[in-house]
């Protein structure tokens, strides 16, 4: 436990570093190989583990941010504050240019599953990929974008 304590602390989440270990330990002994006896290497599966809930604690909060931001330059303030609607109209502008800089095919299954709802799985048969494949660009076209939001 104190290995995982310290893995955490180390990563900047050093106040949610027990609640972070347990969810990890939950996981760890939810997970059929354990229960099936197929892990040679406990330790190096819990960090795995451990990598894997502090890339989902990641992602939620990204996906909470973005939700959150108000891009739509029309419901900005009520459309009447100056300063907010050319804030949000810069936003817009600084998120389409970082959308251009996607590779064409992870910024189509990007928008595609954003804002047209499509699922990983029909994207994967579109596009001629896997599942994981799509999870992949996925991936990529948010740590983009998220990389564009700390440059706010």
């Amino acid at each position: 436990m104190p290995k995982l304590l310290r893995f955490f602390a180390r990563r900047g989440v050093r106040d949610e570093a027990e609640d972070l270990a347990n969810d990890s330990f939950v996981r760890f002994m939810a997970a059929p190989a354990v229960q099936e006896e197929r892990v040679e290497n406990t330790e190096a599966y819990l960090r795995e583990i451990a990598k894997n809930v502090l890339r989902n604690r990641a992602r939620a909060a990204f996906h909470r941010s973005i939700v959150a931001f108000d891009l739509d330059p029309e419901t900005t303030a009520d459309g009447t504050d100056p300063t907010a609607l050319l804030e949000a109209r810069d936003m817009l502008e600084r998120l389409d240019s970082s959308l251009a800089k996607l590779p064409a095919k992870t910024r189509s299954i990007f928008m595609a599953h954003r804002l047209e709802g499509a699922t990983y799985a029909d994207l994967a048969k579109t596009h001629g990929l896997s599942v994981k494949g799509i999870d992949w660009h996925m991936t990529k076209a948010i740590a983009h974008l998220h990389r564009f939001a700390g440059k706010r």
